[in-house]
C-alpha cells in the first residue's frame, strides 16, 4: 500500500528474475526482497547483483554452528563492555551500546575471527528484532575516551562493507555521544564509505535529544538521561554461547572431528541468517580471499569500485588505503605521534579552561573595583552636598545677625 506503480513493478521484475536464478526458497519473502531493493534506490539489475553476492556471502556460514572458539579474542572485548544488547526502542527496535574506546584493532590478529562475530552478532540480533516485529536495530555508540589507537580503516571498512552489502537496511538509527575533537579526522575518513542511505540513519547533532526521543526512559541507562540501571554485565547475545559446547567447525562449514568432543544438534546454537544460501552456487569464493576483498572497499566479483572512494584525499589514500606500502613501524610511529597529539590538545584544553577561570575572576574583581568607585562617588557627593548645606546655613545666620545690629544701634 506505500509503493508507488514503478517501485511495484520493480519488486515484481526482481521476483520473477530471483526464481529463475533458483534463489526462491530464499530470497522470495516480500520483506527481504523490498529491503535489497531499498538499498539500490530500487535498480533491479543492481539489486538482482546484491543478492547474487550475499548468496555467496551466506554460502560460507550455511549449516554452521558456531562456539566460543570461533572468536575467543572478541568475546573478552564483548565482556570489557564495548557492545552490549539492552532493551528496545519505542518502536521496539533492539537497542546495542557501544564503547569504540574500549576496542584496541591492534590485539585482534585474525580477520575471519571478527566476521565470524559479526556474523554470529547479527544474525542473533536481527532474531530478537523479528521477534518484535522489526528488521532493524539501533546503535548508541559512545565515543567518551576515543583516540587513534582505537582506529583501524581496514577493519572499519571490512564491517562497513558487510552490513551495508549484506545486511541491507538492517541499521534503523545510530546515535553519536560525546564525539571528541579528535574523532572529526577519522569521520571525514569514514564517511566516504557510507552510502546516502546509511549516512541518513546517523545522528551526530542533537543526538541525545533525538535518543530520547525515540528510547523511552524505561529502557535508557540512567547515565545517558533514562531511568534504567546499567544493563547485564554479560551481552544477551553472547550468554548462549556460554551455556553450550558446540561442535568446532572451519570456515568453510567443514566438520572437524576430535575424540573428546562429540557432535550433538541438542549441544549446539545454530545461526539462521535471514537469506540462506542457494544450493545453486556458479562459483565459490575462499573465506580469507572475501574478507581481502571486503577490505579493500571491493564486491566479491572485484569489478566495482567504493562508490564513494572519489571524495578521498590523495594523501589519506596514501596512508590508510589497503594498497599502501607504509610500514607497520611507520604506523605504529604515527599513532604515537597522534597519542601525544591528542594529549597536547587536552593538556591545552586545560590551560584555556585555567585562563578562562581567571579571566572570570579578572571579571568578578573589576566588577567590585567598579562598584567600590561608584560607592566612594556617592560619597563624595554627598558629602559636598553637606558641606554645601552647612556653608550656605552660616551665611544666612550671619546676614541676619547684620540685620538684627542694623535694628539695635539704627
Amino acid at each position: 500500500n506505500y509503493l508507488t506503480e514503478p517501485e511495484i513493478h520493480a519488486y515484481d521484475t526482481l521476483k520473477q528474475q530471483v526464481e529463475a536464478l533458483g534463489f526462491a526458497e530464499n530470497y522470495l519473502d516480500a520483506r527481504c526482497l523490498l529491503r535489497f531493493l531499498r538499498a539500490r534506490k530500487f535498480n533491479v539489475k543492481k539489486s538482482l547483483v546484491m543478492i547474487q553476492d550475499d548468496n555467496l556471502f551466506r554460502e560460507q556460514f550455511r549449516g554452521r554452528n558456531f562456539q566460543l572458539s570461533d572468536f575467543a579474542s572478541l568475546i573478552v572485548f564483548s565482556d570489557d563492555g564495548i557492545w552490549r544488547h539492552g532493551g528496545c526502542d519505542k518502536v521496539g527496535r533492539p537497542v546495542v551500546y557501544a564503547k569504540p574506546a574500549l576496542f584496541f584493532p591492534s590485539q585482534i590478529t585474525d580477520d575471519e575471527e571478527l566476521v565470524l562475530f559479526f556474523v554470529y552478532y547479527m544474525d542473533s540480533l536481527l532474531k530478537i528484532a523479528d521477534a518484535e516485529g522489526r528488521e532493524d536495530f539501533a546503535i548508541i555508540c559512545d565515543l567518551k575516551g576515543w583516540s587513534f589507537k582505537n582506529f583501524s580503516l581496514p577493519l572499519t571498512r571490512l564491517l562497513i562493507n558487510i552490513l551495508q552489502n549484506y545486511y541491507p537496511e538492517r541499521l534503523g538509527r545510530v546515535f553519536v555521544l560525546n564525539m571528541p575533537m579528535l574523532f572529526r579526522g577519522a569521520w571525514n575518513i569514514i564517511y566516504p564509505l557510507l552510502d546516502e542511505r546509511t549516512r541518513c540513519k546517523i545522528c551526530i547533532k542533537n543526538a541525545n535529544k533525538l535518543m530520547l526521543e525515540t528510547i523511552s526512559a524505561e529502557m535508557l541507562e540512567k547515565k545517558y538521561g533514562g531511568n534504567h540501571e546499567e544493563w547485564a554485565f554479560r551481552d544477551p547475545v553472547v550468554a548462549p554461547l556460554f551455556d553450550v559446547e558446540v561442535m568446532p567447525t572451519d570456515v568453510n562449514n567443514q566438520s572437524v572431528p576430535t575424540d573428546d568432543i562429540e557432535e550433538s544438534e541438542s549441544d549446539s546454537v545454530s545461526i539462521e541468517p535471514d537469506q540462506l544460501a542457494s544450493p545453486k552456487m556458479k562459483r565459490f569464493v575462499p573465506f580469507s580471499r572475501l574478507i581481502n576483498i571486503l577490505k579493500g572497499g571491493k564486491t566479491i566479483d572485484n569489478k566495482s569500485k567504493l562508490a564513494n572512494k572519489r571524495t578521498f584525499s590523495r594523501g589519506v589514500q596514501n596512508i590508510f588505503s589497503s594498497q599502501s606500502s607504509i610500514s607497520s613501524e611507520a604506523l605504529e610511529r604515527l599513532t604515537l605521534q597522534l597519542d601525544d597529539l591528542e594529549v597536547t590538545v587536552e593538556s591545552l584544553k586545560k590551560e584555556q579552561e585555567t585562563i578562562n577561570q581567571t579571566l572570570r575572576e579578572l571579571k568578578l574583581v573589576n566588577s567590585a573595583s567598579k562598584q567600590r568607585n561608584t560607592q566612594c562617588e556617592n560619597d563624595a557627593n554627598a558629602g559636598w552636598t553637606q558641606y554645601s548645606l552647612h556653608y550656605l546655613l552660616a551665611i544666612m545666620f550671619a546676614m541676619q545677625c547684620l540685620q538684627l545690629q542694623a535694628q539695635l544701634y539704627g
